[in-house]
């Protein structure tokens, strides 16, 4: 019985001294979230390399992660042209940094998080000059690729207005919320799109068990 279980151990220890003690043992590979799409994972927290993998975005472009001794970056990039789209200090959580949630024909949005209950602040990036075209104080809701639709709102206010962004056009406008719904965090993140026509757009609003919708012309 004591043979077995020493043997037992040894082989345990074996198998853990193989995986940790090899010099040329690789980090585990990279692993894309469910929840956040196309969310890019650094494969080692020690590794000053590229992540093995880029943010596909349509139109040929990428979204490229760097990093030296100090900062973390996310590079836009398409054959010869490159733009640092965002940087942030080495070893913060990656969502700091940010990562794509809505990718349109010639925009997509990059978001970021920050815990805490607190809501995303969003860029809206073109991508051929990899400029953001929205206010600093951006803050996600909702988007609808297919149509080119962009709803956020502006972080801390209290005008009880939310945004519809047509990407397409180009054009904003501004979307009462329900009476009882404000531009607060809990608020936001129960707000969707739930439906698009040509002139009409359908808001879903949830908040403490009560459901809401709201057409709004477009």
């Amino acid at each position: 019985m004591k043979k077995t279980i020493y043997i037992f151990l040894w082989a345990v220890g074996a198998l853990i001294f193989s995986y940790c003690g090899s010099p040329n043992k690789k980090p585990p590979s990279p692993v894309l979230s469910d929840s956040l799409p196309h969310l890019t994972w650094r494969p080692h927290p020690d590794s000053l390399e590229p992540y093995d993998f880029d943010t596909s975005l349509k139109g040929g472009y990428t979204i490229q992660f760097r990093a030296d001794d100090s900062n973390e970056y996310l590079f836009l990039k398409k054959d010869t042209f490159s733009k640092e789209i965002a940087s942030f200090t080495r070893g913060m959580q990656y969502l700091n940094l940010g990562y794509e949630v809505s990718d349109f024909s010639n925009y997509f949005v990059l978001a970021h998080s920050f815990g805490s209950g607190n809501p995303h602040p969003i860029e809206l990036i073109e991508k051929s000059t990899g400029q953001n075209i929205l206010d600093s104080d951006a803050v996600w809701i909702d988007a609808n690729a297919a149509s080119e639709l962009l709803l956020y709102s502006r972080y801390n206010t209290e005008d009880g207005k939310i945004i519809l962004y047509d990407v397409k056009r180009k054009q904003n406008k501004y979307l009462d919320l329900p009476k009882g719904f404000a531009n607060d965090a809990r608020s936001l993140e129960n707000i969707r799109i739930l439906k698009i026509t040509d002139d009409k757009v359908t808001i879903g609003y949830s908040r403490a068990g009560v459901e809401k919708k709201k057409t709004y012309n477009r």
